[in-house]
């Protein structure tokens, strides 16, 4: 949070921006990062005070003068990027790993216990968790993907359910899509009220696809909303990943978004391994787990390769999301690709819920297209309502 402050973003709030930025930088901070995390016994740590002043001033002052005469002049809200920004954040990315698996060790070496759960906001640095997965004993990981403060929902409604109706400790999380549903029935009555221009589909995965390989912006709102902070193919916005130019016509037109922040890839389990070599073969069906793209593929997936050759991995399963799979799966009988560039359907704002909401992200942004439930919206067909 203190680093997030110092480079000019929000605590609490922006750190994925910073992680994000590491992938642009170099560990020439390398000392002074060390020296700011001492490692202890037991999986213990602690921060060397000397270069922060958030324990005495709070988030008024996060750094201490030290650190400043150390790394430089705080960066303001929309001042220029400076390559020490991203020297910066790759030096703290790496301490934080570090530390991580320092923590993940230790729980090894006290349980011999085969199995990891992770929780918590700094498990969404996907960065983090896969050099736990890669360097620690554990075989078996589950890392929640409501991880940050809003899974607290979940864990008071199960604690509560366990505790007043005393029940079978039995529940499985094996699904995120936990949100509010609409029926074509309750879509297409918005759609009147608004006097939207639409057709219904007679196959609305096909028909996505085919709008998706011509270089479509595709607004996708289908089935049960997602929990979390991550769009997992009901409340996402897709477009084709084989063209490198799509990541900065997708910031352009819609998403608003600073250069160095990735796109995700959503890819059908069953061929996951074809595109990315994935920690300990993991799957990743919330994602939170980054994997290399392989060399051979880089060329294909260009607008969701990251600086560093790396993706942040959504991997599809048919049992989970059937829809989304098979909007997937067209795409890849029409390209040869079983590849999405899938980011959250929003622009600057929480993640569309209701019909309502896709409308006005739709109408308000340079979409081409939006598919909600089974109809088919084009933006051509409704300038009109803009």
């Amino acid at each position: 949070a203190a680093i997030t402050d110092y480079l000019g973003f929000r605590p609490f709030f922006d750190e994925w921006k910073v992680m994000g930025m590491s992938a642009y930088g170099q560990d020439d901070y390398k000392e002074i990062f060390n020296d700011m995390v001492y490692l202890k016994e037991e999986g213990n740590y602690e921060l060397n005070l000397k270069y922060f002043s958030f324990p005495t001033n709070g988030q008024n002052k996060w750094v201490s003068d030290y650190l400043l005469k150390k790394l430089g002049p705080r960066r303001r809200y929309k001042d220029k990027y400076e390559q020490r920004h991203f020297d910066i954040a790759y030096s703290l990315q790496r301490v934080v790993e570090k530390t991580a698996v320092h923590l993940a060790r230790y729980l090894s070496d006290i349980t011999r216990n085969p199995n990891l759960c992770l929780t918590g906001g700094v498990v969404l640095n996907c960065l983090m968790n896969r050099k736990i997965l890669e360097e620690t004993t554990f075989k078996n990981f589950f890392i929640q993907p409501i991880a940050n403060d809003a899974g607290t929902s979940m864990g008071s409604a199960l604690y509560y359910y366990h505790r007043f109706f005393p029940s079978k400790r039995d529940y499985i999380f094996d699904s995120v899509y936990l949100g509010m549903e609409f029926s074509d029935e309750k879509i297409e009555d918005v759609l009147k009220k608004r006097r939207m221009n639409y057709r219904k589909s007679d196959d609305i995965a096909r028909e996505t696809a085919s709008f998706i390989a011509q270089g479509k912006i595709v607004g996708w709102f289908q089935g049960r909303m997602e929990a979390g902070p991550r769009a997992l193919g009901n409340r996402s916005i897709v477009v084709d990943p084989r063209k490198a130019a799509m990541k900065d016509k997708l910031n352009s037109r819609v998403k608003k978004r600073e250069f160095f922040r990735p796109f995700a890839p959503s890819i059908l389990e069953e061929r996951v391994f074809e595109y990315f070599n994935m920690p300990k073969d993991q799957m990743s069906p919330y994602m939170i787990l980054i994997g290399d793209v392989r060399e051979d593929k880089r060329n294909i997936i260009p607008a969701v390769t990251h600086a560093d050759g790396t993706a942040r991995v959504h991997t599809v399963s048919r049992k989970s999301n059937l829809k989304y799979w098979n909007l997937i799966a067209e795409f890849e009988k029409i390209t040869g690709v079983p590849v999405l560039l899938n980011t959250s359907f929003n622009e600057n704002e929480p993640i569309v819920c209701t019909p309502e909401d896709a409308i006005n992200c739709f109408l308000r942004t340079e979409f081409d297209v939006l598919s909600i439930g089974n109809f088919v919206l084009e933006k051509k067909d409704n300038i009109r309502n803009v």
